[in-house]
């Protein structure tokens, strides 16, 4: 089965440098989802995930952060590969990017996040299971394999549905999906590596195709 760190393989990119995170903030109820912010204004979604917690900066130590979002149902999106650099604690007061409060200066640390062009075409189209852990939000890229469920044409209208106002609580609608049973629409897999994009500088894997892709996470 295809799981998220065998993308890593393919693109080059020692596990051990990522952290997994997964974005979806129940803190903030009639406020636009981390999903919504990526979706509809993504200068406000990298602003709203480039400022973290002091506690959580021995978590966040890794060259890449490989960005999710959560929707209702369970079901976890991932959106983007970004090369995070610690900057340091938050310099001035600066408004909050879903609530539009004020986060005061010294709060927390920031980071520097510059998207990749790395895995970018399966931003908004694939879908992984994140696991039961829900509230265990960073994790890392050489931990517990994270199965590809999906691999969607287009950004999917359902996820729309759900992801345009903040829910009130945890994931709870429905129960997670067997990924033994829902690993559909992957076909073959080109992974754009920092070489190139082309087919001559990427590598290819298909789903059923686990010595390509290096074996499951």
């Amino acid at each position: 089965m295809l799981a998220f760190g065998n993308l890593l393989d393919l693109a080059g990119i020692d596990r051990s440098a990522v952290r997994l995170l997964r974005h979806q903030d129940n803190r903030h109820s009639g406020f636009p989802t981390p999903f919504a912010l990526w979706r509809d204004h993504r200068e406000r979604f990298e602003a709203y995930q480039a400022p973290q917690s002091f506690a959580n900066k021995p978590k966040l130590r890794a060259t890449y952060w490989a960005s999710f979002v959560g929707v209702p149902e369970r079901e976890t999106l991932f959106v983007g590969l970004y090369a995070a650099r610690l900057l340091g604690p938050l310099q001035a007061d600066r408004q909050h990017p879903i609530t539009s409060g004020i986060e005061p200066a010294g709060s927390c640390n920031v980071y520097q996040l510059e998207r990749s062009p790395i895995l970018d075409e399966y931003a908004g189209r694939l879908w992984i299971d994140w696991g039961d852990s829900y509230r265990s939000w960073i994790q890392r890229g050489d931990g517990k394999a994270k199965s590809v469920i999906e691999l969607r044409r287009t950004l999917v209208e359902h996820a729309r549905r759900y992801c345009d106002r903040a829910v009130a609580g945890p994931d709870q609608s429905a129960p997670g999906r067997d990924p033994g049973k829902t690993v559909k629409n992957i076909g073959e897999i080109s992974i754009a590596t920092a070489g190139g994009r082309d087919f001559g500088n990427s590598r290819h894997a298909t789903a059923g195709d686990s010595a390509a892709a290096g074996g499951l996470a």
